[in-house]
C-alpha cells in the first residue's frame, strides 16, 4: 500500500514538475528575446545618431575645403570663415587646419597668429590624404585636450593635396545621443572606438 501511495504521489508530481520547468523555460526564452530586441533597437538608434552626426561634420568640412581664401593661402580670411561656420554649426567644438605634413596652421583653441606645434597624430593626416576622403579617428590625446576624436578631410588645391581639416566635436554631443535613446535606469550604454576606448557613456 505504501509503495502504491508513493507511486501515485510521484505520478501526480512529475507532470507538475515538467510543466513548471517548461513554463520557466518559456518565460526565460521570452524574456531573453525581449531583451535582445530592446538591445538591438537601442544599438540601431545609437548607430544612426552617430552616423548622422559624423556625416554632418564631414559635410561641413568638405564645404570648408572649397574655400577660396584657403587655397589662395589667405589664412586670416579663412579663419574668419571658420569662426563663423563653427559658431553656427558646431558651437563649442574645435577645428584644426594643418598642412600636408601635419604641421598645424590653425587651431581654434589657440590665439590667431600663435606658433603651433605639429599634430600629435600626423598619421591621420597622411591617411586622410591617401584615402582622398573623410575618416573618423579613434580616441587620442590632442594638443590642447586630453581625449579627442577627430573627423578628417583632405584639402585639394589645383589637384594637389595641400592641407587637411580636422573637426574635433565635443564628446558630450555623443553622450547626449546615448541619453536620447532613453535606456532603462539599470542600463549603462557605452560608445566605443575601433580599439574599444570609450568615447561616451551614460
Amino acid at each position: 500500500l505504501r509503495s502504491k501511495l508513493i507511486l501515485l504521489l510521484l505520478g501526480s508530481m512529475v507532470p507538475l514538475l515538467v510543466m513548471s520547468l517548461a513554463n520557466a523555460w518559456i518565460s526565460y526564452r521570452s524574456e531573453r528575446e525581449r531583451l535582445e530586441r530592446s538591445t538591438e533597437a537601442v544599438a540601431r538608434g545609437v548607430a544612426l545618431g552617430v552616423a548622422l552626426e559624423v556625416q554632418r561634420g564631414l559635410a561641413g568640412l568638405n564645404a570648408l575645403s572649397l574655400s577660396r581664401p584657403l587655397c589662395a593661402g589667405n589664412l586670416v580670411d579663412f579663419r574668419r570663415q571658420v569662426d563663423r561656420f563653427m559658431e553656427v554649426q558646431h558651437p563649442g567644438a574645435n577645428l584644426v587646419l594643418s598642412d600636408a605634413s601635419g604641421q598645424q596652421l590653425i587651431n581654434l583653441l589657440a590665439p590667431a597668429g600663435e606658433p603651433l606645434p605639429a599634430r600629435r597624430n600626423r598619421e591621420l593626416v597622411r591617411e586622410s590624404i591617401a584615402r582622398g576622403g573623410g575618416l573618423v579617428s579613434n580616441v587620442y590625446a590632442g594638443t590642447y585636450q586630453d581625449r579627442i576624436v577627430t573627423l578628417e578631410v583632405p584639402v585639394y588645391c589645383r589637384g594637389e593635396a595641400r592641407y587637411n581639416l580636422a573637426l574635433v566635436p565635443r564628446l558630450d554631443v555623443f553622450q547626449a545621443g546615448l541619453l536620447q535613446q532613453r535606456p532603462p535606469d539599470d542600463w549603462s550604454l557605452f560608445l566605443l572606438d575601433a580599439k574599444g576606448e570609450a568615447i561616451a557613456s551614460t
